[in-house]
């Protein structure tokens, strides 16, 4: 990295910052997955994003600001059903044969009963 004119406090900072700090946004989708439980009943239950995102800052359980709180609810939305989808496509099933139940289609008409 080339030492431009003004970033001397920037680089001192950025490399004496410990190891652990630099791996903050990890823990906060870690966080969210420890909660997740909760949060998915409470949206069934009525309660909004905003609701439930300051219940859980309040009492300590998760540490991020609520867009994203809204984002990892997206993203776990995204992951869980493509699991699911994936589980149901997996799954064998029985198909019944189709019987005709009503129009069919014939290219070529039978003359006798159109006129």
């Amino acid at each position: 990295m080339s030492k431009a004119t003004g970033t001397v406090g920037i680089d001192e900072w950025y490399s004496s910052r410990p190891e652990q700090e630099k791996s903050r946004r990890k823990a906060g989708w870690m966080s969210f997955l420890a909660v997740a439980d909760e949060v998915f009943p409470a949206i069934e239950a009525g309660y909004t994003l905003k609701i439930i995102h300051e219940y859980l800052a309040d009492q300590g359980m998760l540490k991020c600001n609520y867009d994203t709180f809204r984002g990892y609810v997206k993203k776990y939305n995204q992951n869980s059903s493509a699991v699911k989808k994936a589980q149901v496509s997996t799954k064998k099933v029985m198909h019944k044969p189709q019987v005709s139940t009503g129009f069919t289609f014939d290219p070529k008409p039978d003359t006798d009963k159109i006129y």
